[in-house]
């Protein structure tokens, strides 16, 4: 009887060991990553700093995500990377969330070197790591495992300096006030013509 209950206790816990392990690779498709600008393409000027936002949508329904790791597969060349501005967020089930990027929010930024070369390129992927939880992470939820790694492509591209245009208004203004001091100054000069 005794090895009976022991053969027991092992089917049992192999039985849930596997439907733990079923729920878990279920799970790690439930959530989505996309960069903002979508794509993953960003340009800027040598010497600037660009960078790219996130929207990672939650698809569980009973549990939370909470987002804990951001990393780029290939090194950025010709300027540095910074993945400070990253919140590592937590998603209720079934929410989403779009952080466009700023200098103190969002996926990662990268500041071109001064003489970085217009026309390159750093082109990689970023992997973002994730977590279930029954509850709020930072409430009383507890890990339920991991959720997986999810990726997105980016691109970032040196551009050439943008050659401010005028306004059309301001150049017709210009144009006009031209005529207008040459008028000006061709009537004074018949003027003068006509007294002497």
């Amino acid at each position: 009887m005794q090895h009976k209950v022991h053969k027991f206790e092992y089917i049992a816990a192999a039985v849930i060991t596997m439907l733990i392990s079923c729920r878990g690779v279920q799970s790690q498709t439930n959530w989505t990553l996309d960069t903002m600008p979508s794509g993953g393409s960003v340009q800027a000027q040598a010497g600037s700093t660009e960078g790219w936002g996130y929207q990672i949508v939650n698809q569980s329904n009973t549990e939370w995500l909470w987002v804990t790791n951001v990393l780029a597969s290939d090194a950025f060349l010709r300027g540095s990377a910074d993945f400070t501005n990253f919140d590592y967020p937590v998603l209720a089930p079934g929410t989403s969330l779009a952080v466009p990027f700023s200098t103190t929010r969002g996926l990662a930024q990268f500041t071109w070197d001064s003489d970085a070369p217009i026309g390159f390129s750093n082109t990689g992927t970023f992997s973002v790591d994730a977590f279930w939880y029954d509850d709020d992470p930072y409430g009383n939820g507890q890990p339920t495992g991991f959720a997986g790694t999810l990726t997105s492509s980016y691109t970032a591209t040196v551009v050439a300096p943008q050659t401010p245009v005028p306004e059309p208004n301001a150049t017709l203004y210009l144009g006009a006030s031209a005529l207008g001091l040459l008028s000006i100054v061709w009537g004074h000069k018949r003027r003068k013509r006509a007294v002497s």
